[in-house]
């Protein structure tokens, strides 16, 4: 049999939520200028801009958002710089900086000990989400050059372990 009642409590259920949210405004098309207008319009109200406060009701002093800010700046400026880069590579460098933070907050709960599988599975999926979202937004890898250098060769030269040339003892 199963239960009327929601595990969060009746007046929380969304037969009530619901029930309680419709009014007139709720109801056909809305007039400008109208009650139901109000708050809707952008009359005094800025747009919120990718990089910039993120949501309207959050105080944005906290340690994840000055954290959040500056990896904002980084992947910005990795594209280019605010002038090069698009409303959609500036919300897709918010998502990146977002799937960050998130990941290092579960690398800091493995290194106190929770390695449980869901831990491991969350933190994997993360890895690839954030790796899709910086392809998508065009950060790639680039190959480093591992040939040994100059000196090493020197070097590799006066233990033994590469055969002097004939030529090399001229230059010398």
């Amino acid at each position: 049999m199963v239960s009327r009642t929601s595990p969060w409590g009746a007046e929380l259920s969304p037969r009530n939520r619901t029930a309680k949210r419709k009014s007139q405004a709720d109801h056909g098309p809305i007039d400008a200028g109208s009650d139901a207008d109000k708050g809707r319009s952008g009359a005094g109200r800025t747009p919120v801009i990718a990089g910039q406060k993120s949501l309207p009701d959050v105080d944005g002093r906290s340690a994840f958002s000055r954290r959040k800010r500056a990896l904002v700046a980084a992947f910005v400026a990795d594209l280019g710089g605010l002038d090069e880069v698009s409303t959609a590579e500036r919300i897709l460098a918010d998502k990146a900086a977002t799937l960050t933070l998130q990941l290092q907050a579960l690398e800091a709960r493995m290194e106190e000990g929770d390695t449980s599988h869901t831990t491991l599975d969350l933190y994997g999926r993360g890895v690839g989400h954030l790796n899709r979202v910086l392809k998508t937004m065009g950060i790639k890898r680039r190959a480093k050059d591992v040939s040994p250098g100059q000196r090493l060769i020197d070097l590799y030269k006066l233990e033994g372990k590469i055969p002097f040339d004939e030529e090399d003892e001229t230059n010398d």
